[in-house]
């Protein structure tokens, strides 16, 4: 049995064009990435969403995210050999599509990337996985995506429109950064969605002693079976 919904202000339906109707499901899409871990998911969690299933194809991974996630159907698979319409058929229609593929294809830290910038979406194996989430939302048609990436996939900008618009979407360009969220780290993301993205930025900025003072005392273990508070 489901839990009950979450409802949401008109203020909130106005900003992402979501009409009366209530969401009732998240639906995160999981990709084979040290890149991408659980922090998607469990933010759309604790906004409200039900997650209704995820992809991931590493099993270490897929073993962690199944302990954070017991109650979501995980599909421990390649991407590319899923079909999405039999995914729709087992879980139902979801309201969102989240999704992270892997950024090494895209960043300019990564010292192998191809050299065009259009081969890294359509040559490289690694980055047409993004294709791989535009087939997911084509065949979905949830009302809404959200896809983060690093800065440097801007340099797709007109490719990117041209595959989200033959799947039927027009998409925002989100470039958001954390520090101005309360994390205290300087991180770039672009998420790239069919809505626009400008949610209120915290006052002031976060050191990391402030974001991490109230964490509880680690566990230090000087010989086996004896625990010592540290």
């Amino acid at each position: 049995m489901r839990r009950p919904l979450r409802r949401y202000s008109r203020k909130q339906r106005r900003r992402w064009k979501l009409g009366r109707k209530p969401l009732r499901a998240e639906y995160a899409l999981r990709y084979r990435s040290i890149f991408r871990g659980r922090g998607f998911s469990r933010g759309f969690k604790e906004a409200g969403f039900e997650i209704l299933a995820a992809v991931e194809n590493f099993k270490p991974k897929a073993k962690t995210y199944r302990t954070n996630f017991p109650e979501v159907k995980l599909y421990v698979e390649d991407i590319k050999r899923l079909n999405p319409a039999e995914i729709l058929r087992e879980v139902g229609r979801p309201d969102v599509i989240i999704g992270g593929p892997p950024c090494e294809p895209f960043t300019a830290i990564n010292p192998r990337r191809r050299e065009r910038a259009i081969d890294r979406l359509y040559r490289d194996p690694i980055g047409r996985l993004v294709l791989y989430f535009i087939r997911f939302v084509e065949v979905i048609r949830p009302e809404i995506f959200v896809m983060e990436q690093v800065p440097q996939i801007m340099e797709l900008e007109d490719a990117l429109r041209r595959e989200f618009k033959k799947a039927g979407y027009d998409v925002h360009f989100n470039i958001l950064n954390a520090l101005d969220y309360g994390v205290p780290q300087v991180r770039r993301r672009v998420f790239v969605s069919n809505v626009e993205i400008r949610p209120k930025s915290v006052k002031g900025k976060r050191a990391v002693w402030e974001a991490i003072r109230d964490v509880p005392p680690m566990l230090r273990t000087t010989s086996p079976g004896s625990p010592v508070v540290g």
